[in-house]
């Protein structure tokens, strides 16, 4: 998930007013230079920290024809400036350097952080605009339909997800104490550890609360590897040792209203302090960027492709992306003086690692990436008088070259220094409807020169790039 917004508050103006409007920046950018903010998220596994990666590398060192952000536009290298209370910067350095002198992929997301940064257009469209980038672990977004909701009402959310389709063999222990000794705390936790685990094992991206499988700071705890035991000895739900708490059922709630109530205080305890601020956040963005790998979703099966559903559903749902009728008089007023409303008025949904499959196939990538998230896209669309949707198919670093026989180049392991040719499977029109079949897909060594001043190759992410910086990129539309 990234996200994007302009907020420079303007003193004495309401909190609601942003400055930002393109009609002000002849006068005021430069002095305050419109400010998109952005908040980065992908679902489980979709490459955020290589996206990110790579496109701070190319803002840095632009080359027009490997980067194209509109005939005869440049990007100014930008000047990075400091990152708002509360937020690590994020260490692009590091990352970028784990690219080009390892042959490695970035360490995924471990803490939500920022890349703030100057930046300037020249040539024939000249901006300046501050731009925000935040990114977060994927993990977090498990979290988010804790937000806005009360804890009964999330509780409701998250057994009515356990007990449907292959979730509910996995939470069978849990949901089976919950109906028969439903006010005996230790066992429901040790219960829901173990539905947990299973869920995790499983590689599915509902575990919640998300520190059961991160650490503290938001670090990616291995869990592959370990047996369900091991994780129901060694991890908790919630914020740690005497503040675990589990969903509840309306019925064990109204029976047992102390245990209600004590988990109630540790569940909001736990969202203040791991969502609340990514939350906040996200409530001031104009632009959300969202990233699927649809590779991995097509190899991992039905539920990993009903997981991704839901949680792109609450995603949207907790930023209530477009304006109402009446939010759109408002926003249009508001730019008319050069303000900005907050609120996401533009969605960007992004197929990533499109180099793991056949570029014949990447058509199919957009159409399985639209049909994934259709139902929720239209339900804001439908009440909303104003919003954005695009659609671009990305490979950040790309790592592999097709061949005429319809497979791919590429360095296949970390021991080897050498490239081979493979195939992989062919991606479907449509996702699949009875029979899932087996899907297979390469992980490569990521290619990215050693010398730093030249970016990886990239295919889309100059798209996605332009769109964020408002240079009216048009990716494929709704």
């Amino acid at each position: 998930m990234l996200r994007a917004a302009r907020d420079a508050t303007i003193p004495g103006v309401e909190s609601a007013l942003r400055l930002g409007g393109e009609r002000m920046e002849s006068l005021l950018s430069p002095l305050i230079p419109p400010r998109r903010d952005g908040g980065g998220g992908g679902l489980y596994q979709s490459g955020k920290t290589t996206l990110l990666t790579s496109l701070i590398s190319h803002l840095q060192h632009h080359d027009e024809r490997a980067f194209p952000v509109g005939s005869g536009v440049r990007i100014v290298p930008p000047e990075v400036i400091e990152t708002d209370a509360g937020f690590e910067r994020f260490a692009f350095e590091a990352h970028r350097a784990r690219l080009s002198r390892e042959s490695r992929w970035p360490e995924k997301t471990a803490h939500i952080s920022q890349y703030r940064a100057l930046v300037r257009t020249d040539g024939t469209e000249r901006r300046r605009a501050r731009l925000t980038i935040t990114d977060c672990p994927g993990e977090r977004l498990a979290d988010i339909p804790m937000v806005g909701r009360t804890f009964g009402e999330w509780s409701e959310w998250m057994i009515d997800v356990l007990r449907q389709g292959a979730h509910a063999s996995h939470a069978g222990v849990f949901l089976a104490t919950l109906d028969g000794r439903g006010g005996d705390a230790d066992l429901l936790t040790r219960a829901y550890r173990e539905a947990l685990a299973r869920l995790a094992l499983d590689l599915t991206p509902i575990v919640s609360p998300s520190l059961f499988v991160l650490g503290e700071r938001g670090e990616e705890v291995p869990v592959h590897g370990r047996s369900v035991d091991w994780l129901v000895e060694h991890r908790r739900v919630g914020l740690g040792e005497g503040q675990e708490f589990t969903p509840l059922d309306r019925a064990t709630r109204e029976a047992h209203p102390r245990l209600a109530a004590l988990f109630e205080r540790r569940f909001e305890a736990y969202r203040e302090q791991t969502i609340g601020p990514l939350a906040k956040w996200m409530r001031r963005c104009s632009h959300l960027v969202v990233l699927v790998d649809v590779p991995m979703v097509l190899a991992a099966g039905p539920g990993m492709l009903r997981a991704h559903s839901r949680l792109i559903d609450q995603l949207l749902s907790s930023v209530d992306p477009g304006f109402s009728p009446a939010g759109e008089v408002l926003r249009r007023a508001a730019g008319a003086v050069g303000l900005a409303m907050p609120g996401v008025r533009k969605l960007t949904f992004v197929a990533s690692k499109a180099d793991q499959v056949h570029p014949d196939d990447h058509p199919r990538l957009d159409s399985l990436l639209r049909q994934l998230v259709r139902q929720a896209v239209r339900r804001h669309e439908a009440q909303a008088a104003h919003l954005d949707v695009e659609y671009f198919v990305v490979s950040a670093v790309r790592s592999a070259d097709a061949t005429s026989e319809g497979r791919l180049v590429a360095r296949l392991d970390e021991q080897s220094e050498s490239e081979s040719d493979f195939s992989v499977s062919s991606v479907p029109e449509a996702w699949p409807a009875d029979a899932w079949g087996e899907y297979r897909f390469a992980r490569v060594r990521p290619r990215a020169p050693a010398n730093e001043m030249y970016p990886p190759a990239q295919s889309g992410l100059h798209l996605v790039a332009r769109s964020m910086l408002g240079l009216g990129a048009r990716g494929g539309r709704r």
